[in-house]
């Protein structure tokens, strides 16, 4: 039984660092969807980057000039 009971000291300690500041927790939390944003993004380009088609020159290739109408 006696094992169990703290000192008063003790329980203040323990209070105190389950206590976390505001502005850390916003920030955290900022940090973790900012965090998951990224990898969403990155994750987004890297399937478009596997799912496009072959590049194919003949496809490209434009058999008539460009023309350029300038005003002067």
């Amino acid at each position: 039984m006696t094992n169990k009971r703290t000192t008063r000291t003790a329980r203040k300690h323990e209070r105190k660092k389950q206590k976390k500041s505001l502005w850390k927790r916003i920030a955290l939390a900022f940090a973790t969807i900012l965090s998951l944003i990224v990898l969403g993004v990155i994750g987004t380009f890297i399937y478009f980057i596997a799912t496009a088609p072959e590049l194919d020159i003949s496809k490209i290739d434009v058999a008539y000039s460009s023309k350029f109408y300038d005003k002067d």
